[in-house]
């Protein structure tokens, strides 16, 4: 094993990572990581954190809680996301990872409902297998021999609410910690980690106007507050009637951050996300990660009629064309699909 320095921020590591399943002999991994000596062990770390588990035995669970997700270096929404496909490709947790095949990831995937739970699971294997073919535990990606039925399944679909779910997540968030940055991301479309980042002062109750210009992402493992997702996210927007009118409520008698934590000065992405999960299962809401709220401010908003250039400004898209892509086009598949469940059951009388 050994760490070499073999330019400015560029270091090669070699790493012993196990056996050969077939050989037995010794195998090592040999890489060029950028950045600086830290991240080059951490590498290092990793590295020998899965060759010490025994690939032979290693279940993709395993794999896939103890070495993939902690391994991430995402934004927190990503790796969240990530987090939450693992759900859907339960029924193959336990199977080792050298067992995985083609068969059993296409019958995992196609006993899923058609549209997005597929195409959550798909994503989330296809990522967390390639991670394990860079390291050298697998020989090649076998999501890549699968066969994946996806004709049926919708464009991309975001996990949003009703408006008679949201309002019942309103009633459920009332006097929360929370209620302040839900109401903000269901009424002005603001990502989960832009919210977090918020502070009263980004805020004019009197005019009713939100400066957006910050947001919590991943340093490594670690979450630290940075500029926007884009230069394209940095924004002003909105808020009118009651949601206004409750932060003015909220408002008259705070200072600070939006929401406060605990432990620290303010709550944590991944702490409230618990924190909301833990919401919602005592008042019997469905629950859907706290960036459906996003979701949900984009498609009531063009369900409603406003113009999808006024909600991608809001949602700060760079581009107009990913709001259509994201809310628009699936909003149209979904209609055509009622469209003709419709036309069966009328068939059928």
């Amino acid at each position: 094993m050994s760490i070499q320095n073999i330019g400015r921020n560029r270091w090669r590591v070699v790493v012993k990572a196990g056996s050969d399943l077939t050989t037995g002999k010794g195998r090592y991994i040999d890489r060029i990581i950028h950045g600086d000596k830290q991240d080059a062990a951490a590498f290092e770390t990793q590295v020998r954190g899965i060759g010490g588990a025994a690939p032979a035995s290693l279940t993709l669970g395993e794999f896939l809680r103890n070495h993939w997700i902690p391994s991430l270096t995402v934004q927190a929404s990503t790796k969240e996301w990530y987090e939450y496909g693992l759900r859907y490709i339960n029924p193959i947790v336990d199977v080792r990872l050298s067992k995985i095949s083609a068969h059993n990831v296409e019958s995992t995937i196609h006993a899923l409902p058609p549209g997005n739970p597929r195409r959550h699971a798909r994503k989330t294997l296809s990522a967390a297998l390639n991670a394990a073919v860079r390291w050298d535990i697998l020989p090649y990606n076998p999501l890549a021999k699968a066969q994946i039925k996806m004709s049926n399944d919708l464009k991309r679909q975001w996990l949003a609410y009703s408006a008679e779910e949201l309002q019942a997540v309103l009633d459920m968030l009332k006097d929360d910690d929370a209620e302040p940055v839900a109401i903000i991301m269901a009424f002005c479309g603001l990502r989960k980690e832009e919210a977090l980042a918020l502070n009263w002062t980004d805020i004019s109750l009197d005019v009713g106007t939100i400066k957006v210009y910050k947001a919590w992402a991943m340093n490594g493992t670690i979450p630290v507050l940075k500029s926007t997702k884009t230069a394209g996210s940095v924004r002003e927007v909105y808020m009118r009637g009651w949601g206004l009118e409750r932060l003015r409520e909220l408002g008259q008698e705070v200072h600070g951050v939006l929401w406060p934590g605990k432990k620290f000065d303010r709550i944590m992405p991944q702490a409230a996300t618990r924190h909301y999960k833990r919401l919602c299962e005592r008042a019997g809401v469905r629950y859907i990660p706290l960036n459906g709220l996003r979701h949900t401010h984009a498609t009531l908003s063009l369900s409603s009629g406003i113009d999808v250039a006024l909600v991608s400004k809001s949602l700060g898209h760079a581009r107009i064309s990913t709001t259509v892509n994201a809310y628009i086009r699936p909003l149209e598949e979904a209609r055509k699909q009622a469209a003709g469940d419709f036309a069966q059951v009328i068939g059928g009388i």
